[in-house]
């Protein structure tokens, strides 16, 4: 999205004007959405358009906007993103108003996104929050609100239009929010420790990234695997084996949610210092457990974990192992699976317009699910976006899931 010449001069003013981890924030404010003064209006209706001609500072920014942050030019040291703390507004002042366009297909809210909005006001980093975009019809923005009390307190709830929800710090709001089940608060702040390890590791050039994208996942697998696990029958307190998770972001996310976790990953600094450092600054004990493991040994070390699990997911990691190894490591996870469990598969493949990375790794899309036919079931496919099943396949939106029967 681009700046305004007005918006560009004025953050270029204000950039200049602040230090350090503030001028920070704005760089990536600049990438991700708009910094501005009475903001454009452009799309909204008449209401949402006089709500924000009636704030100063605002911040547009929506959950899910990560393309501009990947192919933006600059040299910002420490970028943000839009799940995260953002410390200042212009001039060092607290933004008046976080506008949250609502592009996320049905994730807002759920309690990942909800804890965002709720910290940002309790810790008066935003004096309120529009969610705008919602519903259609007269009612829109009431049936969202309905969902939003959900995860916060309904004081907390400031009014609701037809196409809007605008939201305030309440009373007892930090302490309602550090109780949902999610880790967002814990991971909220966590950021300048993540980037430390990290630098004192020498991988603090990857740090902003890494954190963004295990964030944006979180929320989203984390929505996907819920939505799974009710329809599939799983209970209250389903086990999963995460491969390829890495930090961990999404099995604290599903351990804060009840779910028994176990996170493979073959990165020591991952699962042996930052996902556990992580995992100790959550303020009750989480079921987690981090592995040290190659995917590739998998079908010679075993599974790890405790009793066999519901779900065994590979969320863009199983391009990673050795290609020649891949159907003795779904093998391995099927033979572990519980009567009745998944097995969960999200993978680029070469199929994808624009798909230029790390080409030579990607499955092809026929290669990739008569893989799974093969060794597992004949899959199925559920969105990425919100787990809803999918009629057939297509490139990047279908997550394959392949069930095993109850029998075994």
């Amino acid at each position: 999205m681009k700046l305004s010449r007005y918006a560009r001069r004025l953050t270029g003013f204000i950039s200049g004007n602040l230090a350090g981890s503030q001028r920070s924030v704005l760089e990536a404010v600049e990438r991700l959405a708009i910094v501005q003064v009475r903001g454009a209006t452009t799309g909204y209706d008449r209401e949402t358009r006089a709500i924000l001609k009636g704030s100063k500072y605002q911040i547009h920014l929506s959950p899910w906007a990560t393309a501009d942050l990947e192919g933006a030019s600059g040299s910002a040291a420490d970028p943000k993103f839009s799940f995260g703390p953002l410390r200042a507004g212009p001039l060092g002042a607290p933004t008046d108003l976080l506008v949250v366009r609502h592009h996320a297909q049905g994730i807002l809210p759920n309690a990942f996104t909800a804890a965002w909005l709720g910290t940002l006001l309790a810790e008066k980093e935003v004096r309120a929050a529009l969610v705008a975009r919602v519903g259609s019809g007269p009612n829109g923005g009431r049936a969202v609100a309905n969902a939003v009390v959900r995860w916060l307190p309904e004081e907390a709830l400031c009014d609701a239009g037809p196409r809007w929800i605008r939201l305030t710090a309440a009373p007892g709001l930090a302490h309602h929010v550090q109780n949902l089940p999610t880790a967002y608060p814990l991971l909220h702040r966590a950021y300048d420790g993540f980037r430390d390890i990290c630098r004192r590791q020498g991988s603090d050039q990857d740090a902003p990234q890494s954190f963004m994208y295990s964030m944006l996942g979180a929320t989203r697998n984390s929505l996907v695997l819920d939505r799974i696990a009710a329809r599939l029958g799983w209970g209250p307190n389903p086990a999963i084996v995460d491969v390829g998770g890495g930090y961990g972001f999404l099995g604290l996310e599903l351990a804060a949610k009840g779910w028994n976790v176990a996170v493979i990953d073959v990165d020591r600094a991952k699962t042996e210092l930052l996902g556990p450092w992580l995992t100790r600054r959550s303020p009750r004990p989480l079921p987690i457990n981090f592995f040290t493991r190659s995917m590739d040994e998998l079908s010679d070390a075993g599974v790890p974990g405790g009793f066999p699990p519901h779900a065994i997911t590979f969320f863009q990691s199983l391009r990673l192992g050795n290609r020649d190894r891949a159907a003795d490591t779904l093998r391995a996870c099927w033979a572990r699976l519980a009567p009745g469990g998944a097995l969960l598969i999200h993978e680029l493949v070469h199929e994808m317009p624009g798909v230029s990375f790390a080409e030579g790794s990607l499955f092809c899309r026929d290669e990739l699910l008569g893989l799974v036919e093969e060794v597992a079931a004949v899959p199925s496919y559920v969105s990425k976006w919100d787990g809803q099943p999918m009629r057939k396949f297509i490139p990047d939106a279908s997550v394959i899931l392949a069930r095993k029967p109850q029998g075994g």
